[in-house]
């Protein structure tokens, strides 16, 4: 009961029906970054570099994307006309962005790539997906780091107060 009481609920009520007037807001830091691609500041996307779960997803996304770009390059390579190697690459793109959507739990792979086909190979002979996944990698490297090493005084104290 003392639940429904802290939570200004009674058994009677819904969640739902709680006037949004009446809620108190919880804030704290998430440690989400936002993040223009190549300087535009239309193009944005938004994840916590320092989140396991994200890096879990993020190198996982990148072993499945890299087994992917291995399996259609040998399928393209054997196509016997260029408009079946033309399909290919469409499919191992479609099957690419959702790939990358799924790392990022939200449909970036448009934003990122804005319209350009994620298998492209770049200026540096890499496909564009891949320089993609290396710069957040990297982002993701070096803020784990940095907040490793970051203290919070006021956390610190704290924690000391109630290690006592």
């Amino acid at each position: 009961m003392y639940k429904f009481k802290a939570a200004g609920l009674s058994r009677k009520r819904s969640p739902a029906l709680i006037r949004k007037d009446n809620m108190a807001t919880l804030s704290f830091e998430t440690g989400i970054k936002t993040f223009d691609i190549n300087g535009d500041p239309n193009r944005v996307v938004s994840f916590n570099p320092s989140d396991l779960n994200f890096i879990h997803r993020l190198y996982d996304g990148y072993l499945k994307l890299d087994a992917l770009q291995r399996k259609y390059s040998l399928q393209a390579d054997k196509a016997p006309e260029a408009t079946k190697m033309m399909a290919i690459a469409h499919e191992a793109d479609l099957e690419i962005r959702k790939i990358i959507d799924g790392i990022f739990a939200a449909p970036v792979s448009e934003i990122v790539f804005e319209g350009q086909a994620t298998n492209a190979i770049t200026g540096d002979g890499c496909p564009l997906w891949l320089g993609f996944l290396v710069a957040i990698m990297a982002n993701c490297d070096e803020t784990v780091t940095e907040r490793e090493n970051a203290k919070n005084p006021k956390l610190e104290a704290l924690i000391a107060k109630y290690n006592k």
